[in-house]
């Protein structure tokens, strides 16, 4: 028992390497964290995860603040930001992670739907066609 130990240990403290072929795959390398200042973890952990728990956590910290309520804290604190953590990394909206996408989607809630040369549109222009003459004698056809 003491070897299994002993070599889990040796695992953690054992270097980690990802090969780089080429630097255009360093824009598509994960963040991981592997240690908390001294302290080596034992399973690297992706910075996004981390960020999207600990945000989920503060969002039922004060949420139990404001509403208290009677779920076990292993629930509020544990198991539910967790499974929102595991929803946020893996799930897909429309090719997007979610915040990202809900993120876009405000934008374009907020922003102007018009647009004219490139630009919002100010108003709409109205076209008067009472004084306005056509001329079609250049589209009539060939008598005879």
């Amino acid at each position: 028992m003491f070897k299994e130990y002993n070599s889990m240990d040796n695992k953690i403290k054992s270097t980690r390497y990802e090969v780089v072929r080429s630097y255009a795959k360093i824009w598509t390398m994960p963040l991981k964290v592997y240690a908390i200042e001294k302290t080596k973890l034992i399973i690297p952990i992706n910075i996004w995860d981390m960020l999207f728990f600990i945000f989920w956590e503060l969002i039922f910290l004060i949420l139990n603040f404001l509403i208290p309520n009677n779920i076990p804290n292993s629930l509020k604190f544990g198991l539910i930001p967790y499974l929102l953590m595991k929803f946020m990394s893996i799930v897909k909206l429309e090719g997007k992670q979610p915040h990202k996408y809900f993120y876009d989607l405000l934008v374009f809630l907020i922003l102007p739907k018009k647009y004219e040369y490139f630009k919002p549109a100010k108003k709409p222009k109205k076209i008067n066609f009472n004084n306005c003459k056509i001329y079609l004698s250049a589209y009539k056809e060939k008598e005879g």
